[in-house]
Order: structure tokens, then sequence, then C-alpha cells
């Protein structure tokens, strides 16, 4: 679940933050207590006692705690003992057994590249 890269920002079990601003970090958070709010991330580890009760944006987002209202994430992993309920966006998912989903899920779709222009070969 973790990477190997130092996080950006540890929340602690037990620990509870209300944000009145919406919370953006660049790198990784690791999360064990509880976020009330809006948080946008590069990619977020939610341990078994994290909870987000808020949107939540990210690049990856593995989550083994509990998750509502909104996610969006190009690469979601949802392990053994996650609960995320409201509304999820992402680019790849993957579920293990026991990951509880209550949510809308919607596949967002990678940008597509538009097609080289075809050059059109004249022979005089």
């Amino acid at each position: 679940m973790h990477d190997s890269a130092d996080p950006a920002l540890v929340v602690n079990d037990g620990v509870v933050i209300h944000l009145a601003e919406p919370l953006v970090v660049t790198g990784r958070i690791e999360l064990h207590g509880c976020i009330h709010g809006h948080v946008s991330c590069t990619q977020i580890d939610v341990g078994a006692t994290g909870v987000i009760d808020g949107q939540l944006t990210a690049d990856k987002a593995d989550i083994k705690g509990t998750l509502g209202t909104q996610l969006t994430a190009t690469s979601l992993v949802l392990r053994d003992g996650a609960h995320i309920s409201g509304s999820v966006e992402y680019a790849e998912l993957t579920a293990e057994l026991g990951a509880q989903i209550d949510a809308t899920l919607s596949r967002k779709h990678p940008a597509v590249q538009p097609a080289p222009e075809t050059l059109e070969v004249i022979n005089e």
C-alpha cells in the first residue's frame, strides 16, 4: 500500500481535520485519521482507520479505509476492508475481494490523441 517515497503529509489515527478551504498537496498523503472537506493530491494511501468525508481528487488512490461523497482518481485501488460511497470517477480500477462499494462508478477515458494528418504524395 505504501510508496517508497516519504509522504508530503501524514494524518495519524485519532486526528480529525475539518477543512474550510480545499487542501492541495503535491506529493503523497498517508491518511490514518479523518479529513472532512476537499482534498486534492498526487497520491494518497488511506489506511484501515483513514476516513475522507468530502471530495477527493488524486492521480493515484490506494484505499483501505472509508471514503464518502465524491472521488476522482486516475488509478484507484480498493483494498480488502475499503468502503466507498457516493460517486466515483476513475480511469483504472482494481478492487480486492472484501472491498465494499456503495457508489456510482464512472470510468473516465484518457484524452484521445488525434491521429496524425495523412500526407498526400504527388508524383509528377
